[in-house]
């Protein structure tokens, strides 16, 4: 994480969702998502002055062993009756 204040950083924090993450001395880290999905990520900053800021992001975490597509068709069948009401579709 880069942060920046004009007196200096005394330090930061860096939480994915609720759980803090270990930062070196650079703000440097290493993360390994638990699942796929959205993850929240929150750092926050302070000076000697106890002045802080934060932001946030939401990354996505994905699988790269999954290299393949869904496949997708559309039932040219469908037409032939066209839908004239609120139809569930399943």
């Amino acid at each position: 994480m880069l942060a920046t204040d004009d007196v200096g950083v005394t330090r930061w924090e860096l939480f994915a969702g609720e759980r803090a993450v270990l930062t070196d001395a650079n703000g440097l880290a290493r993360l390994s998502a638990d699942e796929l999905g959205t993850l929240d990520l929150k750092a926050v900053a302070y000076d000697a002055a106890g002045n802080w800021g934060e932001t946030t992001l939401s990354i996505d975490v994905f699988d790269p062993s999954d290299t393949k597509a869904p496949i997708v068709s559309l039932d040219p069948t469908v037409w032939e009756n066209p839908i004239t009401n609120f139809t569930d579709i399943l």
